[in-house]
């Protein structure tokens, strides 16, 4: 048994609380916020956002939610601002999500069916991601940009992996 799988059941049901919480969010963007966040990436030709890969979609949203600011705050810290929701574990999740950040990872060692623990090269630290899919998917060795935050005893990611770098890439 790996170390991490006590703490399963608590990740699916964060991941559902996670994924209705984006969901929220989403719906909540402007289009202007929209237009903003593909005009930063590059991604936005006159007023058509033109996705070139499936998963592009994914991270303008990630990227609009954490990272287009209105009034000093991003969408979450806006949301958390304007109409908190009245659910103490929502709110406990949302509060999380304000302090995601966005970095470049080195996975260190997998653990299938749980996670894998990966070192941050920006902030010069080890975390635990919690993250089935990540845990048969990545190897040892492969740089993954993205964003993560502290969930009770590990990190989640919020979804929007931009590109795993193989080591026969690097």
């Amino acid at each position: 048994m790996n170390r991490h799988d006590d703490w399963l059941p608590l990740y699916k049901h964060l991941r559902g609380v996670l994924k209705k919480l984006n969901d929220l969010l989403v719906k909540r963007l402007s289009k202007d916020v929209l237009h903003e966040g593909a005009r930063q990436l590059g991604i936005l030709h006159g007023n058509v956002v033109v996705f070139n890969e499936m998963n592009e979609s994914e991270i303008l949203m990630d990227y609009c939610i954490h990272d287009v600011w209105r009034n000093g705050r991003n969408a979450v810290q806006r949301y958390l601002n304007e109409s908190p929701p009245l659910d103490k574990e929502e709110l406990t999740f949302l509060e999380a999500m304000s302090r995601a950040r966005f970095s470049l990872f080195l996975v260190e060692r997998c653990e299938p069916g749980c996670g894998a623990t990966l070192r941050d090269l920006l902030y010069k630290e080890t975390i635990f991601l919690m993250n089935i899919a990540l845990s048969s998917t990545a190897r040892v060795g492969t740089l993954i940009p993205m964003r993560v935050f502290p969930i009770e005893c590990f990190f989640v990611s919020t979804g929007a992996r931009i590109l795993a770098l193989l080591p026969d890439n690097v």
